[in-house]
């Protein structure tokens, strides 16, 4: 359960490897963490962006039932368009292009299609 994983988005992976197999998972209605929120914080970086898109995508590529595979693909497309949102914020409109163009991928091809609109008005697209 532990070998091979993300520096990054770790416990997901382990939660997602313990819900792939016959093991009985039982949540706890009370919190048994801390979060520390900072303007710092590592989920707040692009490389928490970045690694959150690959554990999805290897997730994507499980043995899933059609339902999980549905769920699955619009988190990731759901996180494809945050990354936009967040190179667009930045400046970085050649990447938020990028981004946005994928989460636009079938199935759920017009969910984001209005925010196009964003994109286009940003102003010159920079050479990331």
């Amino acid at each position: 359960m532990f070998d091979a994983l993300p520096d990054l988005c770790e416990w997901t992976c382990v939660a997602f490897r313990l819900a792939a197999t016959s093991c009985s998972i039982r949540f706890v209605d009370r919190p048994t963490y801390v979060v520390h929120d900072s303007p710092g914080s590592l989920s707040k970086s692009d490389a928490f962006v970045e690694a959150s898109l690959r554990v999805l995508d290897a997730m994507r590529s499980a043995p899933l039932p059609a339902a999980d595979r549905r769920r699955l693909a619009h988190k990731y497309r759901a996180t494809l368009h945050d990354a936009a949102e967040r190179c667009r914020r930045a400046g970085r409109i050649g990447q938020a292009w990028s981004y946005h163009l994928r989460s636009m991928q079938p199935p759920g091809t017009l969910r984001y299609a209005a925010y196009t609109r964003k994109l286009l008005w940003s102003g010159n697209v920079d050479a990331a």
